[in-house]
This record gives structure tokens, C-alpha cells and sequence, in this order.
């Protein structure tokens, strides 16, 4: 009986992945960003040229920071507010705005579901 209930146990945490939302992975990607966590957010990503690219091009912005602005950037949290604009069993378009500084930044994340899991198709940002 213990090691039915350890087996239950142990797949119910192992499909954690397969009940992740859109929503979800849009926040993830965001926290994963905003705190420099590049892996993280590599994991989340459809690795295509367009998402390689953008990736890149935010650890080069990152890199050129000061350990000082560094922390500045982490200490100063975002808040973002998030919409489903569109989802279906296969695809999703879910936009993230924030308006913490002197613009309204929006950011519309497409995703697709692949095999179980929800991966960033692609993205834009925009005031």
C-alpha cells in the first residue's frame, strides 16, 4: 500500500510539466529574464533563429551592466498583468503589459503546445 501510494505520489509530480498554462510559462519566461536567468528562459523557447537572436541579444544587454545595475534592475520587481487573447488546444496568444517606468510596454507571446508542454513560438514588445 506505501508504494502504491508513492507511485501515485511520484507521477502526479512528474506530469507538474503537462498542466502548465500559457499564462504560466509567459511568467516564468518574464521572471527568468528579469532576474538574468537565461537557461530558464532558453527552456521555455521554440529554438528558432527569431527566439535564439532575441535571447542573445538580451544576455549581450545583460553582460554590459554593472554588478551595481544589475541588482538595481533585479531589486526594482515587475509587474506585469497578463491576457489570454486567444487559446486553443494547440496555440496560444497571451500579452503581458507592465507600466512601471514612463511607457506602457506590452509584450505578445505566442505559443504552441508541443508534445505536452507550452514553448514560446515567438514574441514582440511594443509601447
Amino acid at each position: 500500500m506505501k508504494y502504491l501510494i508513492l507511485f501515485c505520489f511520484t507521477l502526479l509530480i512528474t506530469n507538474c510539466d503537462a498542466q502548465t498554462s500559457p499564462v504560466n510559462v509567459a511568467k516564468e519566461y518574464l521572471s527568468a529574464i528579469d532576474n538574468f536567468d537565461h537557461v530558464k528562459a532558453k527552456k521555455l523557447l521554440i529554438l528558432n533563429d527569431n527566439n535564439l537572436k532575441s535571447l542573445q541579444n538580451i544576455k549581450k544587454a545583460s553582460d554590459s551592466m554593472t554588478p551595481s545595475e544589475r541588482a538595481k534592475y533585479v531589486n526594482n520587481k515587475k509587474i506585469y498583468h497578463f491576457t489570454e487573447e486567444k487559446v486553443s488546444a494547440e496555440t496560444a496568444k497571451i500579452i503581458a503589459t507592465n507600466n512601471q517606468g514612463a511607457f506602457n510596454v506590452a509584450i505578445v507571446f505566442n505559443l504552441k503546445k508541443v508534445g505536452n508542454k507550452w514553448l514560446i513560438n515567438d514574441y514582440t514588445s511594443g509601447f
